[in-house]
């Protein structure tokens, strides 16, 4: 009885873990498209207006198991989640946004206006824009 239990209550925090790690892809998968960003606004200290100003590919080509799509408009980086992602976060975004107000640095944070909090990376947490 105890060990039925315990497979119950354990099977949530796996969920989550779950749905963090499908998240924390995009993070990775829109690792070159932040560089490209990056390089741009440091070269022309203004942000490219799309994947292409960037320098990387298409929204549709940058893509993994659970990324559908990352886009660049203005800037922002916006990840999509689709392919084998959960139903938690399937047609859901994660927002990346530069702050170039420490020149050249240029940070980055990350947010999302439809996933959960508890289901973003740590570093994603609470970082809604201003």
């Amino acid at each position: 009885m105890r060990v039925w239990i315990l497979a119950v209550v354990a099977l949530p925090s796996c969920g989550g873990e779950t749905v963090r790690a499908q998240v924390s892809e995009g993070l990775v998968v829109s690792s070159g498209v932040k560089a490209g960003v990056t390089e741009y606004y440091v070269d022309r200290r203004e942000y490219p207006i799309d994947n292409s100003e960037a320098g990387v590919l298409p929204p549709n080509e940058i893509n993994g198991k659970y990324v559908k799509q990352v886009a660049v408009e203005n800037g922002r980086i916006t990840v999509t989640y689709g392919n084998d992602a959960h139903e938690r976060i399937k047609d859901k975004v994660l927002v990346l946004e530069a702050d170039g107000s420490d020149f050249p640095h240029v940070t980055w944070k990350c947010h999302s206006p439809d996933i959960q909090e508890r289901d973003l990376p740590h570093v994603c947490r609470s970082q809604q824009p201003d």
